[in-house]
Parts: C-alpha cells; sequence; structure tokens
C-alpha cells in the first residue's frame, strides 16, 4: 500500500508541474549552409592540346599535337620547325617536322598563348 501511495504521489507532483503553466522551448535543429566555392585565381582557360608521342624516324623528328581550338607551337632545342602538317581525320593533329636533326638527345617543347608548356627529351640515334 505504500508503494502504491508513492506512486501516486510522484504522479500527482509529475502532473502539476506539467500543469504549471512553464513554457517549454523547442530544441534548435541544427540547419546547414553551403560555402560557396571561391573561383579559381588562374583565370586562364584550360589546356585544350595534347601532346602526342613524339617520332624519331632517323635524322627526322616529328611532334603531333592534338587539337582543340588552341593555337600551339612546337619548338626543338629553341629551334622552329621546318614544316607544319595539319590533319583533320580522325581528330584534328597538328604535326611539327623537324629534319636534319643532329644524332643526341634534344629538347621539344610546345607552348600555346595561354602559357601552357610541355617539355619532352628525346634522343635521335646515329645513322
Amino acid at each position: 500500500m505504500r508503494n502504491l501511495l508513492l506512486v501516486g504521489l510522484t504522479l500527482a507532483l509529475a502532473v502539476a508541474a506539467g500543469c504549471s503553466g512553464a513554457v517549454r522551448t523547442p530544441t534548435p535543429i541544427p540547419t546547414t549552409t553551403r560555402t560557396p566555392i571561391p573561383p579559381p585565381t588562374d583565370s586562364r582557360p584550360v589546356q585544350e592540346w595534347v601532346l602526342q608521342t613524339v617520332r624519331v624516324d632517323g635524322s627526322t623528328v616529328t611532334v603531333p599535337i592534338v587539337l582543340l581550338q588552341r593555337d600551339v607551337r612546337a619548338t626543338l632545342d629553341g629551334r622552329e620547325a621546318d614544316r607544319v602538317e595539319h590533319s583533320i581525320s580522325p581528330r584534328p593533329i597538328v604535326s611539327f617536322v623537324f629534319l636534319s636533326v643532329a644524332p643526341g638527345k634534344h629538347t621539344v617543347e610546345v607552348t600555346d598563348t595561354f602559357k601552357y608548356r610541355e617539355t619532352v627529351v628525346i634522343e635521335v640515334l646515329p645513322p
């Protein structure tokens, strides 16, 4: 009987506290905010060309580049190409051809108007 009286008293106190007019504040729901991604600091367009495998055939060096609307230039040890060949099948390729290249190691450098640069060292073998 004593336990029953204790349960009743606890229940009465709980009801009285609930009806006391105290205002309960709702638990805040966390919100997520998106942080904007800052623009890149490099304002150059993306590189729109790809250097293919440089071919060495005797003393002739051919530098093929797949183009995607960008002016490019290739040099061999700082020297301009002897001729430039264009093809469009199956994709646009410009080939810079260097003739009578001396045996030894040489540096091929490809650049575009936006200062993208790629360098390859090739070796021309003696005949």
